[in-house]
């Protein structure tokens, strides 16, 4: 299939395709959006396991709703035919960003955070990848980077029936771990692997293990190293290319035991980078002392500050010991009712916060500034369930940087204010 209708979808064309599943960017018929959907390949769609690994990243995806993981929309049956409906993105793969250049030390240090956050998420929810590899990273529109294809997922537990035989291995040659080329059970430590093999291919454009043959490959990732991290690229920072490479030992009890090793680790390492302000946030600062270090910390994303809106002092910023419960912005006059940022603040006022997120990440992947100010104000000040101080700096500076004032202002704050993790996200080091 190439064109043609599938449902209540448009099929426009052929994204990519892997061992047992066809990816395809579609239209919505009745709304014009554009989705990606997933189908079994033809010539598997009569073979019961993967049938069953179909379903199984279906109930997966299900419960994984995270802001790094692509999210899953609906699951549908056409003429006997299984496909999952998967929010598009239009970034590309990292594979494909690593087929035209290596990225920066600071975009992996970066990459490497968003994806142990999604890691720590699925591991949390009872669940392994087993297949991190750069085909399987997305980019939004807007540079954010998203874990996709679930295909191989496994629950953690004993309990979940096996779908490998014993001694067959799954995964993509020069990604998988050695327990997976052994045909061994996979564990945490087995995506912790796949992290690092994705890091180190982001750095160096090819990845850790390379063989002449698949036997030759999976040879070389149960007796072999791979190159040092060093040697093929020395502007690599020790710390971090020691990170990468206790991910690609060979015995699992030798690599960081979570995600959440990584990442901690991961952001160490960018914190011992010197900072260089962005020409905005240096606007943003000088802006702060034209007005004698007095600005309005306004949760909106007008361009002018609600009339219920005060003007606290930098002691009544948010604080990762003890951060305050934020009141919810109040609607402006000039702004629709039906826009999203509208619409996420009556979420967030009638308490769903999770609601307002998604219809942030959705308005902001689509350019909408102001949806980006906000986002990053709800991650900031919102509840715990959506609470990430760092991404939410983030949000602010990417807003910042397209002229969005609000977020300037309140950029150019947590710069002088913030707490150091967040002061070095939102300076642009992750």
């Amino acid at each position: 299939m190439t064109r043609g209708s599938l449902s209540d979808y448009e099929v426009l064309e052929e994204l990519g395709r892997g061992g047992a599943g066809v990816v395809y960017r579609a239209r919505h018929q009745g709304t014009g959006e554009c989705v990606a959907i997933k189908l079994l390949s033809p010539d598997t769609t009569s073979q019961s396991t993967q049938r069953e690994r179909f379903l199984r990243e279906a109930h997966a995806l299900e419960r994984l709703r995270h802001p790094a993981i692509v999210r899953l929309r609906e699951v549908g049956r056409h003429e006997g035919q299984l496909f999952l409906v998967l929010d598009y993105h239009g970034g590309g793969t990292l594979a494909e960003r690593c087929e035209r250049e290596p990225l920066s030390v600071l975009e992996v240090e970066e990459l490497g955070v968003a994806l142990s956050r999604a890691l720590e998420f699925v591991h949390a929810e009872g669940s392994l990848h087993r297949d991190l590899k750069p085909a399987n990273v997305l980019y939004s529109s807007n540079g954010r980077p998203l874990l996709t294809d679930f295909g191989l997922v496994k629950a953690r537990s004993s309990g979940e029936v096996s779908l490998t035989q014993t001694g067959i291995f799954l995964g993509t040659p020069g990604y998988l771990s050695p327990e997976q080329a052994s045909g061994l059970d996979s564990s945490v430590a087995t995506d912790v692997y796949g992290l690092g093999a994705t890091l180190y291919a982001a750095l160096t454009t090819r990845p850790p293990i390379q063989g002449l043959t698949l036997i030759d490959s999976l040879q070389k990732t149960l007796e072999d190293p791979p190159p040092r991290l060093r040697s093929l690229r020395s502007d690599v920072p020790r710390a971090l290319a020691e990170l990468i490479e206790r991910c690609l030992e060979k015995d699992p009890k030798l690599r960081p035991q979570s995600a959440t090793e990584v990442r901690e680790a991961l952001e160490a390492s960018a914190g011992v980078q010197a900072p260089t302000r962005s020409p905005v946030a240096l606007a943003a600062l000088v802006g702060l002392g034209l007005i004698g270090g007095v600005a309005v910390l306004w949760l909106g994303a007008s361009t002018s500050p609600p009339p219920s809106a005060t003007t606290p002092s930098a002691e009544s910023l948010p604080s990762t010991r003890a951060p305050q419960a934020a009141s919810v912005p109040s609607k402006t006059p000039s702004s629709p009712r039906d826009a999203p940022a509208e619409r996420a603040r009556r979420a967030w006022g009638e308490g769903r916060a999770l609601e307002a997120r998604s219809i942030l990440l959705s308005a902001s992947e689509g350019g909408d500034l102001d949806a980006l100010a906000l986002l990053g104000t709800l991650l900031i000040q919102g509840p715990e369930e959506v609470r990430d101080l760092s991404q939410g700096a983030g949000c602010w500076r990417r807003a910042a940087e397209g002229g969005q004032l609000d977020a300037a202002v309140n950029h150019g704050l947590w710069l002088v204010q913030g707490p150091e993790e967040v002061r070095q996200r939102a300076e642009g080091i992750r």
